[in-house]
């Protein structure tokens, strides 16, 4: 917020002559006590005052300095405050903590110099000088309110960074005790903050050169934003004393997914680990094989069985739909709930959440925690060798493939809630990278907890709200076999307009290379796919696949859903290639900077396919390219198309 150019205007011309003191004292119904105050300030600021004018002019450059320092000192303890991280973090903390009290200093000082005679002596009413010296006042208070909250912050900030002393707790534990801190720190950082707004909020902005009024602008908006973000800091803090189980025991499931068995939901529920959340203790009931749970072993006609959805009948034939096969919806609130069902009846315990993370998302966790050696093995899966480590076995159907698995990941939920502090950031970047990827999906169902994951992105649920335009295609590998491991995709999304309609043909590649794979390995691959769009869109048509009329799933509100199936059998040469395509049309809708925009939802369990995106207009093609490793956002705007990330996980450490 720059404020170097506030000037307390000093007319030679003479604003308050002492001729006219009498005049102005009428036309602003001041006392007549005022008189001989206002009559010494015309001495100062009068023309005839060579010596007032000079030392005018001398506070000015004074107050000017003392905002310039002010301003430096508060973006360079922003910066720091942003920068700490890892084993420097408590100097980097240190040092911010030192800038912002120069800050408060210098925002102090500037302060003073207008809250002493003569500028003391003017009253807020007087014309030009009055507002002026106001607004220099507020604005030092408001600079004042604000060090104060970055105080708290680098206070926050510390306790979230600070390594464990010897013998202190350390991972989840320690976390409830932050947690503690933070929540009895929110009061006095609130404060702060709406300090600062109300202050800011006085400032006249004609009292303010137009060079610095956009700056005045911007920091009423931060300073909003900073309360908005303590508001949002108020429901996060009791959501994660939920979630770690500060009141009572909680029981989540977490799922672990083999992308390469595509499922809609990410993947087949190849193992599992049962988490216990106790007082702010994490701990790791059981792993195991999903093929062990008593729901696997079940079979038309006997109790407990379970109708599996119509296009899973023919991987499952007469087996229960059951926990390792629950990932069968595109939006995993509804996966989770379904895992959630099955769960009660295979650990005999209600579950509180549903964490699912892919084999992605392991090889990335792994690279936080480092290595963990497999028992029995002189193996020891890293972020580099995990995937293919396991899928080594998984292809030759070795049956110890799944008790790496199931051995590794007790061991590493394990680390993953014992980290220390100072691996919180690491860890918090790398969630959020897993999440905006859609390798990590969590469901909660606590209502205080659920909404605050929404928020921060990391459910892997529908993103289409206030979307007019948008698709999200997914496929499901429904042969039984690890085909995705060898399957490569790229998709073409070509738009066109016609009047009031926007025309999208979306062309998918899939080539199934199997040269590589393991003598026998000669696998089909059994593709089930949905593409969901708007409720509104019309013209929708299937190529490639044998359409069903009537997809098993109940779409939400606003979106429709058209699915069909397509075997891909290879050649002679071990290879395979399907080219399916989708066709419809939306309204073309502008948005209030005139353009089009389509939100792109990426499926779980992908890693980045091609995405390439043409846009016929005015007679000319524009293309973009992508990765769909995230959400995408296309904007068409005239003849201009452009491809950018879409919503994106943002859990972050409370900075201000």
């Amino acid at each position: 917020m720059g404020f170097g150019e506030i000037r307390l205007r000093v007319h030679r011309e003479g604003a308050l002559r002492a001729a006219t003191l009498p005049a102005v004292l009428r036309s602003l119904g001041l006392p007549v006590r005022l008189l001989l105050v206002l009559l010494l300030v015309a001495v100062v600021l009068g023309p005839g005052a060579v010596l007032g004018y000079t030392r005018a002019q001398a506070l000015q450059r004074d107050v000017v300095t003392r905002f310039n320092s002010a301003q430096a000192h508060l973006e360079r303890a922003r910066t720091l405050v942003g920068q700490a991280s890892g084993p420097q973090a408590q100097t980097g903390l240190a040092q911010a903590r030192l800038e912002f009290q120069r800050a408060a200093a210098d925002f102090r000082a500037g302060g003073a110099l207008v809250a002493s005679p003569p500028l003391s002596w003017v009253p807020e009413r007087v014309p030009v000088a009055g507002a002026e010296v106001a607004a220099v006042a507020h604005l030092s208070a408001m600079g004042l309110a604000l060090c104060d909250a970055g105080l708290l912050s680098v206070d926050i900030d510390s306790a979230f960074l600070e390594p464990a002393a010897p013998g202190q707790p350390t991972g989840t534990a320690r976390l409830v005790g932050v947690l503690d801190r933070v929540q009895a720190t929110l009061p006095a950082l609130a404060g702060d903050l709406d300090r600062a707004q109300r202050e800011v909020k006085a400032v006249d902005p004609a009292a303010l050169p137009a060079s610095q009024r956009a700056s005045l602008q911007r920091a009423r908006d931060d300073i909003a934003r900073g309360v908005a973000g303590i508001a949002e800091l108020g429901r996060l803090v009791p959501a994660i004393g939920d979630i770690l189980g500060v009141d009572g025991h909680r029981v989540y499931v977490v799922e672990q997914v083999n992308p390469f068995e595509l499922r809609a939901g990410g993947g087949y529920i190849g193992t599992y680990s049962l988490l216990s959340a106790d007082r702010g203790s994490l701990s790791v009931l059981r792993s195991g094989d999903t093929h062990d749970l008593p729901d696997y072993t079940i079979s038309s006609g006997q109790a407990g069985y379970v109708a599996p959805p119509a296009p899973m009948l023919g991987l499952l034939h007469d087996k229960t739909w059951s926990f390792q096969d629950s990932n069968f919806y595109p939006d995993f609130r509804d996966d989770a709930r379904a895992a959630a069902q099955f769960a009660q009846r295979d650990f005999g315990t209600g579950v509180d959440g549903v964490i699912s993370i892919d084999l992605y998302a392991v090889a990335a966790l792994l690279g936080v925690t480092g290595p963990i050696s497999v028992p029995g093995s002189r193996i020891a899966l890293n972020k580099d060798n995990a995937i293919p480590t396991i899928m080594a076995g998984d292809l030759v159907s070795d049956p110890t493939h799944k008790q790496v698995i199931a051995s590794v990941a007790g061991p590493l939920m394990q680390r993953l809630v014992a980290l220390d502090t100072s691996q919180w950031l690491g860890l918090i970047q790398v969630l959020n990278q897993l999440a905006s990827q859609r390798h990590l999906q969590l469901f909660f169902a606590s209502d205080r907890v659920q909404p605050e994951m929404e928020r921060l992105g990391l459910t892997g649920s529908l993103a289409f709200a206030g979307h007019d335009d948008f698709l999200h295609l997914s496929e499901a590998n429904f042969g039984g076999n690890k085909a995705n491991y060898f399957l490569t995709r790229t998709l073409d999304l070509a738009l066109s307009r016609a009047g009031d309609q926007l025309h999208h043909v979306l062309t998918e590649d899939l080539t199934l290379d199997l040269r590589t794979a393991p003598g026998g390995y000669v696998v089909p691959y059994t593709m089930y796919a949905r593409i969901l769009l708007p409720a509104g869109a019309t013209g929708v048509d299937l190529s490639g696949l044998g359409r069903q009329d009537q997809p098993a799933m109940t779409p939400p509100a606003g979106v429709q859903v058209a699915a069909g199936a397509v075997e891909m059998r290879v050649d002679s040469a071990h290879t395979a290639h399907l080219r399916i395509g989708y066709t419809w049309n939306t309204p073309w809708i502008q948005d209030a900077s005139g353009a089009h925009r389509i939100y792109w939802q990426k499926q779980p369990g992908v890693a980045q396919d091609a995405v390439s995106v043409t846009w016929a207009a005015g007679g000319r093609t524009a293309t973009a390219r992508a990765q769909l490793a995230t959400d995408l956002l296309v904007t068409l705007d005239g003849g201009r198309v452009e491809v950018t990330q879409g919503n994106a996980a943002q859990v972050a450490l409370p900075r201000i």
